[in-house]
């Protein structure tokens, strides 16, 4: 069998294309075309480089006598087991023919390494938190702790494989790959420096080490699942765009146009999906636009900095007012009802108190509110008396208000049309009653209330006061505006 044929063989026995064992030999495709078609014949170091790829003898390689390769020898490609082995014999070798500047380089360079790789941690750690904090939003259950604690075992498994994969081969193409270990005689020493083209070589292909091509393998498994998880945000972020994108037509219908927000949402989904398209790229093995994407990204970041210089400018154009007045009059309700000596109001203390002795049998309980924000009415049950509300957020009205400040461009506190007051006017010896029965009513609510419980309820009840505080004030500031 000639040489053409048995390279030509050897090469798709091993799997090679032309253009791959080029490149571990160095060369262009075409002189290995013509090497396989007889046309020119491989110099010395060449050929010794093929002997080493393949890894057969000269003889065996070039004699046009000898047939076939021995089979034992095309095919003694180590298992991973032995290439561990072969990795931790090659690495012992190495230390015991090493220069001791060589060895004390090496004992300080890689614990800075594995330094280094170690800090990488951080964002697994971030990634697991926000995770975590997403998965619990939605509950507390068994289920969602399990989830929690499945992504942070195989997170967990990722970066440890990635971790002692990329240590043992950043020591490899360091340290390892500097040598090249030989038989010459009994006596002679089994290593020699290795020449800058075997280096090359080595660091394109790693036939003697196939652990690393496994370790690869499942690296890359678990970056694809990285990287899908890294995606699941985006998608709801583009469908959150997207809403917004279908809301800012709507109010250009209305007559209401931010340009910010229409850039946002528009470079926005650009980059998203761009982000997901580099993502599915790595994920499915598909081959990267690079050209096309970088100025994708460009565009990208350039319309969101522009959306968002347009927004301060469209920010400052809005005058906010902290008084929260509209064009809304509260409502005022008056309810009657029949004193008993049981008769209790859950929230006695938050309630101003009115007396007039005229009122006996009877007690009146007046209720002022917003109806376009929030419904308040005077509910019981049995003598235990109390305030009910009913929600009205999706009324017309109140849309109409909200689309109106966005057209004037003038923003009101809309926090305090949720506020309400209530009035309780009966005789002083009723009202003393009433305060009694609430105070016994709290005093045992409270027994079974935990100190963290009672200091929230206390916190609540401040947090009203200072409200209705903050109302008088401004009730007395109009009423002396008015009188000036």
């Amino acid at each position: 069998m000639s040489f053409n044929e048995k390279l030509q063989k050897l090469r798709k026995e091993r799997k090679y294309s032309q253009e791959e064992l080029a490149d571990m030999l160095d060369v262009t495709r075409q002189s290995v075309s013509k090497w396989e078609s007889g046309q020119t014949y491989p110099e010395m170091d060449k050929l010794l480089a093929l002997c080493k790829i393949f890894n057969c003898s000269l003889e065996d390689l070039t004699n046009d006598e000898v047939k076939e390769i021995s089979s034992d020898k095309k095919n003694n490609k180590p298992t991973v087991l032995d290439s561990i082995l072969t990795f931790v014999e090659k690495t012992y070798k190495m230390f015991t023919n090493m220069k001791a500047i060589d060895i004390i380089k090496c004992i300080i360079t890689m614990p800075i390494v594995a330094l280094i790789l170690l800090a990488f941690y951080l964002p697994v750690v971030l990634l697991q938190g926000a995770f975590g904090n997403m998965i619990f939003a939605i509950g507390n259950g068994t289920i969602n702790t399990i989830i929690v604690r499945l992504f942070e075992i195989i997170t967990g498994t990722a970066f440890i494989v990635l971790y002692v994969m990329i240590f043992i081969y950043i020591f490899k193409i360091a340290f390892l790959d500097k040598y090249v270990f030989i038989e010459q005689d009994k006596d002679e020493k089994k290593n020699i420096e290795v020449s800058e083209k075997i280096i090359r070589l080595k660091e394109k292909k790693d036939h003697d080490y196939p652990i690393f091509k496994t370790l690869g393998l499942i690296a890359m498994f678990f970056v694809k699942i990285f990287l899908v998880l890294f995606a699941l945000p985006f998608f709801g972020i583009i469908l959150i765009l997207s809403a917004t994108l279908v809301v800012s037509i709507y109010l250009l219908t209305q007559g209401i146009f931010f340009t910010s927000i229409l850039l946002f949402v528009v470079f926005g989904l650009i980059s998203s999906v761009l982000v997901l398209e580099f993502i599915s790229n790595i994920v499915f093995n598909r081959q990267h636009n690079y050209k096309r994407m970088v100025i994708t990204l460009l565009i990208g970041i350039i319309g969101l900095g522009i959306s968002t210089g347009v927004f301060l400018l469209d920010l400052s154009s809005f005058t906010f007012h902290e008084d929260g007045k509209l064009n809304v009059t509260p409502v005022t309700e008056q309810k009657e009802v029949p004193f008993s000596e049981e008769m209790l109001f859950t929230d006695f203390e938050t309630f101003d108190h009115e007396i007039d002795d005229s009122l006996e049998d009877v007690v009146i309980v007046k209720i002022t509110y917003y109806e376009e924000f929030n419904q308040r009415f005077l509910n019981n049950f049995g003598n235990e008396f109390y305030i009910g509300q009913q929600s009205t957020w999706n009324n017309r009205g109140w849309i109409e208000q909200i689309k109106n400040m966005l057209r004037s461009r003038e923003i009101y506190d809309l926090s305090a049309r949720y506020n309400y007051s209530v009035v309780i006017r009966t005789s002083s010896e009723n009202m003393t009653k009433i305060k009694i029965n609430a105070q016994a009513y709290w005093d045992e609510h409270h027994h079974f209330m935990s100190q963290e419980e009672r200091i929230n309820e206390l916190n609540g009840r401040i947090q009203e006061l200072e409200n209705k505080h903050w109302e008088c004030e401004e009730k007395m500031q109009r009423l002396v505006d008015e009188n000036n």
